[in-house]
């Protein structure tokens, strides 16, 4: 029992802006201070216990207090390791409250304290030899501490690196100066964090100010510098690939890689390289990304293509010049090679030195001089 010598005032339990515990679960609430009589200290006598499982476990010995100390403590971490010893569902038990409690021995006479149940209004006697160390349900009063939450800044700041990346904890690689090591050890249990990035990367080398408030009020700013790597499996080269070489099975593997720039776009995926060419000289140990390759050619600068132009119910080739590199499936400009027509005008590549028209304008001119024409499929062409 908890020993009291004012009125027990109501208990208003707030929120850390950043969350707590689901409603669902019982509370076991560590106080700031208690009284106890020792020397055994059980788990009612520190705790608010909320609900039939917590206050199954009132009578659990949690600490003790030798007849020759007048005051000691019980820790959140010494808590939970006594309650992770009676095999406690964690799933429906919570634990909160302050990181540390104040346990102080009360008077053994009769009548030199008062005992009442923890959450009464019942009025206590004055005199009483606890009236200057208020109870759990006093020292509660303020805000509670979530303890799988962040307590130093080094969680808070590591909680947001995860947000930004989208990756957890195991999946980043964080270097910290010598400086933010002693920055990241502040405690940051209470209060609110502004998270300000300076630039727009989230991998590579941050600059990050933070600005810690009270309330609306700014009571103090910090500045970290970490560099933070992204973990991934990516196709890495293991030979020499020479540009417009195709690649091959036998010259790649997947390997794990850490990324330090956002405009990196790995390969992740060897299926990916099916049917295309390095775009440059790849030597063995380079990390593939996109631009690291391309679809072979089908056509040329200048090089004579062989274009098929679809008019009513006939097929009509001609002969025209690429006038840039494309690829199967680029839309590249033509020029009309026929000696009478110096034209130009858009076709599709789909293959190699072949294209089909999609000039809506040259099938209309071409119908006109195609009637009475068989069916053909290189009319006029080479």
């Amino acid at each position: 029992m908890i020993r009291i010598s004012r009125g027990i005032g109501l208990i208003v339990t707030a929120g850390l802006w950043w969350g707590g515990v689901g409603a669902t679960a019982d509370d076991v609430r560590l106080c700031r201070k208690a009284v106890v009589i020792g020397p055994d200290v059980t788990l009612g006598e520190v705790a608010e216990l909320q609900g039939e499982e917590a206050e199954a476990l009132k009578e659990l010995v949690v600490g003790r207090i030798d007849e020759a100390e007048h005051m000691s403590q019980i820790t959140m971490a010494s808590l939970r390791a006594a309650l992770q010893e009676q095999d406690v569902n964690w799933a429906r038990l919570s634990l909160r409250g302050f990181a540390t409690c104040s346990i102080k021995r009360g008077e053994e006479a009769a009548g030199k304290t008062t005992t009442v149940p923890a959450g009464s209004l019942a009025a206590v006697p004055t005199g009483e030899v606890a009236s200057s160390f208020p109870t759990g349900a006093e020292a509660n009063a303020g805000p509670t501490i979530d303890l799988l939450g962040p307590t130093t800044l080094r969680d808070r700041v590591l909680t947001w690196i995860e947000q930004q990346t989208g990756t957890g904890r195991a999946g980043l690689r964080i270097t910290w100066t010598p400086r933010d090591e002693g920055v990241l050890a502040t405690r940051a249990v209470t209060d609110r964090y502004e998270f300000v990035p300076r630039g727009h990367g989230r991998i590579g080398r941050l600059s990050l100010r933070i600005n810690r408030y009270r309330g609306i009020r700014l009571v103090d700013q910090y500045l970290v510098t970490p560099v933070v790597e992204k973990r991934v499996i990516a196709v890495i080269s293991t030979a020499t690939i020479g540009r417009g070489e195709s690649i091959d099975p036998d010259q790649i593997e997947l390997r794990e890689v850490y990324l330090d720039r956002d405009d990196q776009e790995v390969v992740i995926d060897p299926s990916l390289l099916a049917g295309r060419v390095a775009a440059t000289v790849l030597r063995p140990g380079t990390l593939i990304e996109e631009r690291h390759m391309r679809v072979p050619l089908a056509a040329r600068r200048g090089e004579l293509i062989s274009v098929r132009v679809f008019v009513q119910d006939l097929v009509v080739a001609m002969t025209a010049r690429a006038m840039k590199d494309g690829a199967v499936g680029d839309i590249v400009e033509m020029k009309n090679e026929h000696r009478n027509s110096r034209e130009t005008f858009m076709a599709r590549l789909v293959g190699p030195q072949q294209a089909v028209l999609i000039d809506a304008a040259i099938p209309d001119k071409l119908a006109q001089r195609s009637r009475g024409l068989s069916r053909t499929l290189g009319g006029g062409t080479p």
